[in-house]
């Protein structure tokens, strides 16, 4: 199964019941074959913000990386994390999507209101909207200092 690629930045306002409009411009890059009705939502085992993944298509993931009876513990602990941590959300007929209570509490988005969904390749992030501003800057910052503006010579 081919990836669905999400790409870009919406700012988001999470309601009093928790619920979060998925955009429509979200919606239409997840086909059926990826799993449209409904997302994977886990906590992100590397940032502590929420991740959201096709029905589908986490499926597929899911089967692909088992090589062992008994894996190390490592992947046992990422097993618990995105398995054991995970939930499966369905969209409803207006494009919501409920983060339960115990996913907010654990995550950054914990008393936050203001979010933004991030496109990341395959899959989405949820993040508190200062916290991706902040980690917008820092990516940015990363990337000049990595390397010279075009047509800058440098010595």
């Amino acid at each position: 199964m081919q990836s669905p690629v999400f790409f870009g930045e919406f700012e988001l306002l999470l309601d009093s019941k928790n619920r979060l409009l998925v955009p429509v411009e979200v919606r239409r890059r997840v086909s059926q074959e990826h799993g449209n009705e409904a997302f994977f939502l886990v906590a992100g085992s590397q940032n502590r913000v929420p991740w959201l993944f096709p029905e589908r298509y986490y499926e597929f993931l899911a089967t692909q990386g088992r090589q062992s009876l008994l894996p190390d513990p490592n992947a046992t602990a990422f097993y618990r994390m995105a398995f054991g941590m995970a939930s499966l959300q369905t969209v409803d007929s207006i494009g919501r999507v409920l983060i339960p209570a115990r996913t907010v509490d654990k995550t950054l988005i914990k008393d936050e209101k203001d979010l933004t969904l991030v496109g990341v390749w395959d899959h989405l992030e949820l993040w508190p909207r200062q916290a991706w501003n902040n980690e917008r800057e820092r990516l940015l910052r990363a990337a000049l200092e990595s390397r010279p503006a075009p047509g800058l010579v440098t010595e």
